[in-house]
C-alpha cells in the first residue's frame, strides 16, 4: 500500500471513530433525559438543559480515568518490567 493512500483512510478511520463516539454519546443522553421526564421528576426543557451541563463539564469532576486505565494496563502487562513498583501496582489499583 502506497503511504499517499494510507494517509485518506487513516482519516477516514479517525472520522468514524469520532462519529461513532459522537452518537454513542447521544444515546446515553437521550437514555437518561428520558428517564428523567418519564419519571416526572424534571420538565423536558429542564432535562435537556441539565444533561447538557453536566455533560460538559464532566470532564472538571471526573478526570481522564480511561486513559490512566489504558497506561496502568501497559504497565502490567508490559513484558519489559520483571520487577514491579510496588505503589505504581497500588496507584493502578485505584
Amino acid at each position: 500500500m502506497e503511504a499517499t493512500l494510507g494517509i485518506p483512510i487513516l482519516i477516514a478511520l479517525i472520522a468514524v471513530a469520532l462519529a461513532f463516539d459522537f452518537l454513542n454519546g447521544l444515546h446515553d443522553a437521550a437514555n437518561s433525559i428520558a428517564t428523567i421526564v418519564s419519571t416526572r421528576v424534571l420538565k423536558p426543557q429542564y432535562a435537556v438543559a441539565w444533561a447538557a451541563f453536566f455533560n460538559f463539564i464532566a470532564f472538571l469532576f471526573f478526570g481522564l480515568h480511561v486513559e490512566q486505565s489504558a497506561e496502568c494496563h501497559r504497565y502490567l502487562t508490559a513484558q519489559d518490567h520483571p520487577k514491579r513498583d510496588v505503589k505504581v501496582v497500588a496507584q493502578c489499583a485505584l
